[in-house]
């Protein structure tokens, strides 16, 4: 694929990742006091003081340290659950050569288990390769396209496929498809949209207005799309 496609593609990848990853928040685990407020021998103890040693001096009791430990309510899927979710979104065959290819050249730069604290930069780079040969494949496709963007023209210039309706379309049927039709809307879908619709305006510039550049910016915002967090949180 075309580099300015990876490059842009990756840009509007990471943020839209940004926005979806507002909603991965910690959840703090319950504190160790007793659900009904009773406290511990212990604490009685530290309380009543220590009366059987002839020392009448009240004790002052000492609070242990209320530690709260924190934990991430959500997971990452690890290399297999990436090829195999990416495949069922798209249509895609993961068996196809240009994806096994790449799926093997990548496998060790996509996450390796589901805990999300050890996702890096370098697995969100691997997650947006492997998107952009699915996407590769799915808009080369006039099959597969067309279960995505029915009714698209993929064979129109930008002038006249990518018009305001024409972006809207392929923006919101991305969004549908892969991140699931009803599952984000309000601030935060009109926030993504904004930002795929910059990255189209990106991919346009400079390119010729033929049917190729279309289906590039297309191309562009499948990867964008497909890459977030939105599909491979857990």
């Amino acid at each position: 694929m075309n580099s300015k496609i990876r490059l842009g593609a990756s840009i509007g990848s990471l943020l839209v990742l940004l926005l979806s990853f507002n909603h991965c928040v910690l959840q703090p685990k319950a504190s160790k006091t007793p659900a009904d407020g009773s406290t511990t021998n212990q604490q009685q103890s530290n309380n009543s003081g220590d009366t059987g040693s002839g020392n009448t001096d009240p004790v002052d009791p000492v609070d242990p340290p209320n530690i709260v430990l924190e934990e991430v309510d959500v997971g990452v899927k690890n290399f297999e659950q990436v090829l195999e979710t990416m495949s069922v979104l798209t249509g895609v065959d993961a068996n196809t050569n240009a994806i096994n290819n790449t799926y093997e050249d990548l496998k060790t730069q996509l996450p390796t288990n589901n805990d999300i604290k050890t996702f890096l930069p370098a697995h969100q780079v691997a997650v947006t390769k492997l998107a952009a040969e699915y996407c590769d494949e799915l808009v080369d496709d006039n099959n597969l396209r067309g279960s995505i963007w029915p009714g698209f023209n993929f064979g129109g210039t930008p002038t006249n496929s990518l018009n305001p309706n024409g972006r809207a379309t392929i923006i919101n049927q991305a969004i549908d498809k892969f991140w699931g039709l009803g599952t984000v809307s309000g601030a935060d879908k009109n926030a993504a949209i904004v930002e795929l619709q910059i990255l189209m305006a990106d991919l346009i510039v400079g390119e010729a207005n033929n049917s190729a550049t279309t289906r590039t910016v297309v191309k562009g915002v499948c990867i964008a799309t497909l890459a977030t967090a939105r599909v491979t949180l857990l």
